[in-house]
């Protein structure tokens, strides 16, 4: 049995050939190791990391399980390793559904939404410059103008750090982002 008592072996990335899962004993260990936690978390919630951040709700809480950690990693192969094994994205899984649509991940986006994953609190993103992805999110609920505003400060109108995409601006005016919304007291 390989000794997982040190960090250096979990710590480095998932190799998508599955080295890593072979380097720890093969996926009957991983999945050992996945049950383990989630066990853990049900005897001792205070074991679970939550974090709060101001996403589209300032009172949203985000779980950071596996799950979370794989979808923020762009990691589809072990996002579905663990969904087929019965994780589940959650209430609050708009955040992984957007970090997977920012990344212009189709698959990954895709995988999400299908084990129940919420598309309608993503708002304006890069995610609308692929049509796959942008397709596949307004199929499901996605909103650019979500939540009211928030595409004026995402471009060139409103952003310094993004100013002069006009590729980014004329996808959200493609997908009907509000050309009269106002945002501290500016228009688009």
């Amino acid at each position: 049995m390989t000794d997982l008592s040190h960090r250096g072996g979990l710590s480095e990335p998932i190799r998508p050939d599955g080295s890593l899962f072979e380097r720890i004993g093969g996926r009957e260990v991983v999945d050992r190791i996945v049950e383990g936690l989630y066990d853990r978390i049900e005897v001792e919630p205070s074991k679970r990391p939550m974090f709060v951040r101001n996403l589209a709700d300032e009172r949203a809480k985000v779980e950071m399980t596996p799950l979370f950690h794989a979808a923020y990693g762009g990691r589809v192969d072990v996002v579905a390793f663990l969904l087929d094994r019965g994780a589940k994205p959650g209430p609050n899984s708009g955040p992984m559904v957007r970090h997977a649509a920012n990344l212009g991940s189709s698959k990954l986006t895709g995988l999400l939404i299908a084990h129940g994953a919420d598309a309608s609190r993503v708002g304006p993103g890069p995610w609308v410059l692929s049509k796959e992805v942008a397709d596949l999110l307004m199929e499901n609920g996605a909103d650019v103008n979500y939540p009211a505003g928030e595409w004026i400060w995402r471009t060139c109108t409103g952003n310094n750090s993004q100013r002069d995409n006009p590729d980014l601006v004329d996808a959200l005016v493609d997908r009907d982002a509000d050309l009269s919304t106002r945002l501290r007291g500016a228009t688009a």
